[in-house]
């Protein structure tokens, strides 16, 4: 469980306790808990951060089942339920937002981490310095970022990233389009004001005045 990805750069729950709530596992409550714990299925749409509302209707889900299953009393669950979370990060997680863009190179501190330490590295609080200057590498970042979104509006239309075969009437189902849209995101997540969608249907182009 200290390897699973939820998110935010957030590897196992104690990390994703950090990251979402600013605070240690050991401290948060049912309700915090169950927040935590349905972020696995889908981390990108059921992310408190950029998607509260759908993170508490899981939320909710997932406390009805620990209700269900005697993990919690009638009473702790509906208490649970009443409980108004606040969603913000402890100094130096992203929620808290990092001061340069920096996923690639976080990303390999965090495999040669691993190969250090194994599955202590998410365990151990360990602290990585890198010789990363921040402002040429925002520089540098926002250089590519703008120069392929130039080049992707002047370039001819490719087409989709993919194709999906949808279910007759999905669109008119709204748990079962969620649990397309969950696949969808997860595979092609947002990037800043770069929204992932699914086109359900299209109509012919109007015709040239």
């Amino acid at each position: 469980m200290n390897q699973i990805y939820l998110g935010h750069r957030a590897y196992g729950f104690a990390a994703a306790s950090r990251t979402y709530l600013g605070k240690p596992l050991s401290e948060v409550t049912p309700a915090e808990a169950a927040m935590l714990a349905g972020i696995p299925k889908a981390p990108s749409r059921f992310n408190p951060i950029p998607n509260f509302p759908r993170a508490e209707i899981r939320q909710h889900y997932v406390l009805g089942r620990m209700k269900t299953l005697g993990y919690l009393t009638p009473e702790q669950a509906d208490e649970a339920l009443k409980q108004h979370l606040t969603i913000r990060g402890a100094d130096g997680t992203s929620a808290r937002g990092f001061a340069v863009h920096g996923d690639y190179p976080a990303e390999l501190a965090r495999q040669l981490m691993y190969g250090v330490f194994q599955e202590e590295t998410y365990s151990k609080g360990i602290d990585v310095y890198t010789t990363i200057d921040s402002k040429a590498q925002e520089a540098a970042y926002r250089a590519v970022r703008d120069g392929v979104l130039d080049y992707t509006r002047r370039a001819v239309y490719p087409g989709p990233e993919d194709q999906l075969d949808l279910p007759d009437g999905v669109e008119n189902d709204p748990q079962a389009l969620d649990e397309v849209l969950d696949g969808v995101q997860d595979k092609a997540p947002d990037s800043e004001d770069l929204l992932a969608a699914v086109v359900l249907r299209r109509w012919p182009s109007s015709p040239a005045p």
